[in-house]
Formats: structure tokens, C-alpha cells, sequence
């Protein structure tokens, strides 16, 4: 089913790839209703990727994938449609929990750069993590994600990308989003295609 999202005109618009198991059902309805809760101004685009379990009818899903294409393309898809109008654009994990807050600064982005707040998972330094945003001009000079990486290692690309073009990178140290890491890595047996990805990027860094 391909549904035909509605975007607003000049309101940020917030990512969220999802890949449902029954296993995820409280931590993915806990994302969407923490954004629906805390932040009904955001236009919401939600992505099924072809999910191996069928997704409760009651989530708004703004269109699902054909079949898997794995998150990078997935997120790709979702950047493409979304700064077709949009200013600012979210890329949010499925397996987060939001908080009154946690995304105001994202609003207030005005000048060239990659936004992220800390999550409760994430130790990385070459990294987003979970969640990380930017506005169309920056969007403009990076394109898109490389689809080399279908699942992980993209944002790593996407960072070493903007060190080389001097795109500002700010962390937001003050915010700190729940980030249920732990229980959808392990749920979706993530460690074969994490291993698959890791190679590429190494392979690529040498």
C-alpha cells in the first residue's frame, strides 16, 4: 500500500523508518505516541520497510515500502519527499522515546550544520546515533545517504561526508532522548547485518 503523504508547507518533518515484529509493538507505540503526544506541529512521515509482521492498523503509516529496501533507502525516500517542502528535516530512530522538549531546538535551525542531541545508547563520536537533523540548504550540499550501507555505517558516511565539505556538526549535550538500543538490536538479530556493513566501511576507510 502506497499512501500519498501530506506535507505542510514550513513545518519541520520527522523521519521515522519502521520494521515491525510483534516482539517491538510497545517500544514502537511508545515513539509514535510520544511524537503525536509532544509535537502534533511536526509533519510525522512514518515508513514501513516491508515489515515481516503486519503493522496494527491503527499506526498512521504514511506509506510502506514494496518490499525491503533496508533503512538507508528507505531514509533516502524519505528526504527526497520530504524537503520537497519542508525546511527542516528529523531522522528519528522507531525504537525511541520522546520527552516534552526533547525536539524544540530542531524548530529554531536556521544556519548550515547537522544537528543531534545525546541519546541514552549511543557512545559513538563519529556518529549521530539515533536521531540528528538538518535544514534544506544543508541538505543541498550532501545529498543524500550512500546506499552503499543498507543498514548501519550511512550516518558515519554522512559525517565523515560533512567534516570534508566544513559543515558544521553541533551536538546538543543538554538533551538526552531514551533509546531503546538494546531490545530491537537484539529482537531483530541485527548482528549479521551490522558485521555485513562494518566490512564495507572498513574497506572504504582504508
Amino acid at each position: 500500500m502506497n499512501l500519498k503523504p501530506n506535507i505542510q508547507v514550513g513545518k519541520a518533518a520527522i523521519i521515522v523508518p519502521i520494521y515491525y515484529k510483534l516482539e517491538l509493538y510497545l517500544i514502537i507505540q511508545e515513539c509514535l505516541d510520544s511524537l503525536k503526544r509532544y509535537y502534533p506541529d511536526f509533519n510525522l512521515i512514518t515508513i514501513d520497510d516491508c515489515s515481516p509482521e503486519p503493522i496494527p492498523p491503527d499506526w498512521l503509516i504514511t506509506w510502506q515500502n514494496e518490499k525491503n529496501l533496508g533503512y538507508t533507502k528507505t531514509i533516502n525516500r524519505g528526504l527526497k519527499f520530504a524537503f520537497k517542502k519542508a525546511d527542516i528535516v528529523i531522522i528519528a530512530n522507531d525504537d525511541l522515546e520522546f520527552k516534552k522538549g526533547d525536539l524544540d531546538k530542531f524548530r529554531k535551525i536556521k544556519d548550515i550544520g547537522i544537528y543531534f542531541p545525546r541519546d541514552s545508547a549511543s557512545g559513538a563520536l563519529d556518529t549521530f546515533g539515533s536521531i540528528w537533523g538538518m535544514n534544506k540548504a544543508t541538505f543541498q550540499k550532501l545529498g543524500l545517504l550512500n546506499e552503499k550501507y543498507k543498514h548501519f555505517f550511512s550516518d558515519r558516511d554522512y559525517y565523515q561526508r560533512a567534516l570534508k565539505f566544513k559543515i558544521p556538526i553541533i551536538k546538543w549535550d543538554d538533551i538526552c532522548i531514551t533509546h531503546h538500543e538494546s531490545a530491537t538490536y537484539n529482537i531483530l538479530n541485527k548482528k549479521e547485518l551490522f558485521k555485513e556493513d562494518l566490512e564495507r566501511y572498513q574497506r572504504n576507510d582504508k
